[in-house]
């Protein structure tokens, strides 16, 4: 029970979470547009505008399945170099699941409460919560982390794509 393992897409509960813990604390809202806190992300497509926090947490955001995989930079990064990103439908008028609009949704969690992700959640959930063996990345988790797994014709098989999310728990 104290052994942390890989939550993969099980950490979206956390990320939104923490967003309305924020929201609570009157530091931003659902309905702010996305590039009032991630300016340095440089939006086009249809209505890439209206982007809102809402849209990302509902995975509604315009950004398709595909795009979930590309690597995204630090703020830091982007503060040097702006970053792009295609919506490839307006926000707000059809649902596809993209793991990008989680890790826009991390980006905005360091902008907006000027702590790192691992920190903020580690700081706002899970010691709150006596999560005390919580990690978000595998190097903090060390050696104490139990392989991913996926299921093969039903049987859980020790699998390194069940490990490719960084938040482990």
């Amino acid at each position: 029970p104290d052994r942390p393992y890989y939550l993969g897409s099980l950490s979206k509960p956390f990320t939104a979470a923490a967003i309305l813990q924020l929201v609570e604390a009157g530091r931003l809202s659902i309905d702010d547009p996305v590039q009032k806190w991630l300016p340095d992300i440089i939006l086009n497509g249809p209505q890439a505008e209206a982007l809102k926090v809402s849209h990302l947490l509902r995975h509604r955001s315009g950004l398709t399945r595909r795009q979930g995989s590309i690597p995204v930079p630090t703020l830091e990064e982007m503060r040097e170099q702006p970053f792009e990103l295609k919506l490839y439908y307006p926000p707000g008028s059809r649902e596809e699941y993209s793991n990008l609009n989680y890790v826009l949704l991390g980006l905005l969690i360091e902008r907006v409460s000027e702590q790192s992700f691992a920190g903020y959640l580690r700081d706002s959930i899970f010691l709150p919560l006596d999560m005390n063996n919580s990690y978000c990345h595998r190097e903090a988790a060390g050696d104490q982390l139990i392989p991913g797994r996926q299921f093969w014709f039903g049987i859980p098989v020790e699998s390194e794509q069940a490990g490719y999310q960084e938040t482990a728990i």
